[in-house]
């Protein structure tokens, strides 16, 4: 959709919905743009909700359009919780159901209860839309969380009715708006007359717009906002905001991969809370449900896209955490354990502002927030002064004791000590090019050294398919081999940089991790478990949905990925129908059978959708961008389909790319729609057993010719090329 705007509500309520993720149903039939879905099984289901945000307000809609939960938050609080991840908790109030109802002569129609035939879609792939349809008339709702594209957020949620009449003769009745309680403030905006109802006189053909607006009280200000624009300029301002996040990406042989992929990004948009006033609280495991835990590892993935696609929105993230990623020491005692109040009580959860900060940075080389804010650079130097200060001599790897709720394995935890490693190596970058503190700069660039020296000295070990990584490594023991469901900083080495995808000592890790080799897999479910419950839940946990991500990892071709067995295909059947995935997909280990919910434990997983939004733009749609060097760095996988993805935001940096195969070429166009320049450096993967025979750029022949390099076993063609603003390439290779 781009920057496309709808010049009516009649339009956008007719515009373009997602190609996967609905549900229709008509009495007891259902049907879905998923079928493959497990939880297709489960239509109609009170745990099936299509959520929608602007991190002030968090809706959950049911399939039929109802909001069934309306969530505002008010603030946050330390808390020694028993649970080893969390520390902060956070307020909020909730309302629903929240419904409207149609009085139509002497019927009413309560459109909670109703027995219509209903489809539940999302408009742009964003906004939850219900098309109920009744007796000679239509009814549209469609429910939008008001933020400009600059990002101001109204505390608020815009909840029309779209009535249409499909009668043969007039209508007459009166649109009654949803009823609020003590934390509901419900008004009409458009100037709309609101006295007890909308009286209506519909002739055949006629439609009418009633958009209500439901805010916390005392709701004035909240209305006062969103009058400064009608309800349709909000929505386009709304939709434009998060199509500059997302950009436009379709996938001609695998739509189910392109819509899933922005809906990851929604779900980790979901899980960030804010007040009214824009002061942050925390986050839930995404947006459904609201939790008065906030599990800082689950927020920090959550929190991690958006250095890439939303970096104002990370800078928040990055203030909150600033003096709380550190567990204060307490005195609740969980199974024999306390918080001994140190950096090495989790080392990655530490480490959480050092390396969202170094991720800003990298994407968007702006140096102002830091100067802006010097607070958070001196914060990076207490941090890492603080972890440099727990090593005990060599090696140069540090301690942890938890990974979030689960043990960090080893004396020298992998993942842990490739954040480490990260947050060393960015603060580098900061302090020398933001600060001028050279010499403190080359230190820590020095320590990164040393760290990445030890890890690939210490934590690859020998393993079932060779040479890998491992869990974690022991002064005087074996290593721990085993992978948890729970670890996933090992899965995104690549992302982060550490090492390459096509790293035997990775590919091997994430591949190991998905066998029998690894004792907490389950072969039932083809997923991982973690080990995080010192109590185990009856029915136990088979599977989370990080595990999942861990072994789409390994998968390199089509088959692997999309075949009968593909990693992919096990992944696609898990998520749910409005593209969202739970924590923990299985309880018990009948395959085929969805995770029977259970409110103790039941959350969809930001955590798990971050990971696979980082995994796939970076190693299967092949991109990356460095802000501070302003380099485009292009190397397309995607071995289930070519891809066009128009104008999406890369740190910095607003890109189009379009990437295709034939039987005897492979191309890649890209098209930079900055005012500056930027360089590409791009690499196209030919067919297996292929040799480069030519090269071209825009149809000519590079005077300096193309480079040649390998990825896996397969040749690859090599070239950089310099992208004045405004303008596009296109570079084939033949073979």
């Amino acid at each position: 959709m781009g920057e496309a705007r709808f010049s009516s509500i009649g339009e956008a309520l007719s515009g373009p919905v997602s190609e996967v993720f609905w549900v229709s149903l008509v009495g007891s039939k259902v049907q879905t743009g998923h079928p493959d879905s497990f939880y297709a099984k489960m239509v109609p289901g009170e745990h099936l909700t299509f959520d929608v945000s602007n991190n002030k307000v968090l809706a959950n809609l049911s399939a039929n359009g109802t909001i069934q939960h309306l969530t505002t938050y008010r603030g946050c609080y330390p808390r020694d919780d028993r649970m080893r991840g969390v520390w902060w908790h956070k307020d909020f109030s909730q309302s629903g159901p929240l419904s409207y109802a149609i009085q139509l002569g002497q019927r009413r129609w309560d459109l909670a209860e109703v027995d219509w035939p209903v489809k539940m879609s999302l408009l742009g792939g964003v906004f939850p839309m219900a098309h109920l349809t009744g007796p000679g008339l239509q009814v549209k709702l469609l429910a939008y969380a008001p933020i400009s594209q600059q990002g101001q957020r109204v505390p608020a949620v815009i909840y029309g009715l779209w009535l249409d009449n499909t009668s043969q003769g007039q209508i007459t009745g009166t649109v009654l708006l949803p009823v609020g309680d003590e934390n509901t403030y419900v008004a009409a905006a458009d100037g709309v007359e609101y006295a007890g109802g909308v009286a209506f006189d519909l002739a055949p053909g006629q439609s009418m717009w009633v958009p209500g607006v439901i805010s916390p009280p005392p709701g004035e200000k909240a209305m006062a906002q969103v009058n400064r624009r009608t309800s349709l300029e909000w929505l386009n301002e709304t939709l434009a905001y998060f199509k500059r996040m997302t950009g436009e990406l379709t996938m001609e042989d695998d739509p189910f991969l392109a819509d899933f992929f922005g809906r990851t990004l929604l779900q980790c948009f979901n899980s960030i809370g804010m007040t009214p006033a824009g002061e942050v609280v925390g986050a839930n495991w995404s947006g459904y449900p609201a939790t008065k835990h906030t599990w800082m590892k689950d927020m920090y993935y959550s929190y991690m896209p958006f250095a890439r696609h939303e970096p104002r929105l990370l800078t928040t993230g990055i203030l909150w955490f600033l003096n709380r990623s550190v567990r204060f020491k307490g005195d609740t005692v969980y199974h024999g354990y306390t918080s001994d109040g140190s950096v090495s009580y989790s080392l990655s959860n530490t480490l959480t502002p050092v390396v969202l900060s170094g991720m800003y940075y990298s994407a968007t080389g702006d140096k102002e927030f830091f100067k802006a804010r010097p607070e958070v650079v001196d914060r990076i130097g207490e941090l890492l002064e603080e972890v440099c200060a727990t090593r005990a001599g060599a090696p140069c790897l540090f301690p942890s004791m938890w990974l979030s709720d689960g043990p960090s394995r080893g004396d020298y935890h992998t993942g842990s000590n490739v954040v480490a490693w990260l947050a060393f190596k960015s603060a580098a970058d900061i302090y020398e090019e933001v600060v001028g503190d050279v010499k403190r700069a080359a230190r820590y660039r020095s320590i990164a050294g040393e760290i990445k020296r030890d890890i690939d000295r210490l934590c690859i070990a020998d393993g079932p398919m060779g040479a890998q990584y491992v869990e974690g490594a022991n002064e005087s023991a074996a290593p721990e081999q085993d992978h948890d469901g729970e670890e996933t900083d090992t899965t995104l080495m690549p992302f982060y940089g550490f090492t390459r995808y096509d790293d035997p000592n990775y590919q091997h890790h994430v591949r190991v991790a998905v066998t029998e080799a690894n004792r907490h897999y389950r072969a039932t479910t083809r997923g991982i478990r973690d080990s995080t419950w010192i109590e185990e839940p009856d029915p136990p946990i088979d599977a989370t949905f990080t595990g999942y991500i861990t072994g789409l990892a390994g998968a390199t071709t089509a088959e692997e990925m999309n075949g009968p067995e593909g990693r992919l295909t096990i992944l696609r059947r898990l998520v749910d129908l409005d593209g969202s995935v739970w924590w923990w997909p299985y309880r018990g280990v009948e395959v085929g059978r969805a995770y029977e919910i259970n409110k103790g434990i039941v959350g969809k997983s930001g955590w798990a959708s971050s990971v696979f939004a980082a995994h796939f733009v970076s190693q299967i749609l092949g991109v990356s961008y460095d802000g501070r060097a302003r380099t485009l760095k292009l190397r397309p996988l995607s071995p289930t389909s070519d891809y066009t993805w128009k104008r999406f935001r890369m740190g910095g940096g607003v890109f189009s790319v379009e990437f295709s195969r034939s039987r005897r070429s492979v191309a890649c166009r890209v098209e930079n729609h900055n005012d500056f320049e930027v360089t590409v450096e791009l690499e196209l993967i030919l067919a297996r057993d292929a040799k480069l025979t030519w090269l071209r750029i825009d149809g000519q022949v590079p005077k300096d010719g193309a480079g040649k390099g390998r990825f896996f076993d397969v040749a690859t063609a090599k070239i950089s090329l310099v992208l004045p603003g405004g303008e596009a390439r296109k570079v084939e290779a033949g073979y």
